[in-house]
């Protein structure tokens, strides 16, 4: 038995455990929904906001019983595939502003994205690239990845 199998028994092989597992799982999204609304009233109660580099993502999907697996590490849609809104005032053009792009970006695009706001050279050695350059040029950005989990 796999371990997304294995944990899959334990948060939803039951209607009741799933609606226990899911109630909980809204709870704490609707928190963080709060939560990001109140920072983005103060950076706007603060005229930040038009200086300021917003990125909401998160680390990873989860499983909620799709496939009868529960968990994080499987490349299905429901895993692989998260969030990423950027609100990005000072390089993005306006035309670029809420669209949606389908390019692969990784979380090892974030940190030069970070960096390149901030005005601070991206090191050589780091891996990713500023994700800017898919609203501000017509860069080459990678159409793959490799994806392992042991």
């Amino acid at each position: 038995l796999n371990e997304g199998r294995r944990r899959w028994h334990l948060r939803f092989d039951t209607p009741d455990k799933y609606q226990h597992m899911m109630k909980n799982y809204y709870r704490l999204i609707t928190e963080i929904d709060d939560a990001s609304r109140r920072i983005y009233h103060e950076l706007q109660n603060q005229n930040l906001l038009e200086n300021t580099l917003i990125i909401f993502t998160t680390d990873n999907g989860l499983y909620h019983g799709e496939h009868q697996l529960a968990g994080k590490w499987y490349p299905h849609q429901e895993s692989i595939r998260v969030p990423l809104l950027i609100s990005d005032p000072v390089r993005m053009p306006p035309s670029k502003r809420g669209t949606i792009n389908q390019d692969f970006t990784l979380n090892i695009d974030l940190a030069p994205t970070i960096l390149s706001a901030a005005g601070i050279q991206i090191p050589d050695v780091m891996q990713g690239r500023d994700i800017a350059e898919l609203y501000t040029t017509k860069s080459d950005w990678r159409t793959e990845f490799f994806y392992e989990h042991p």
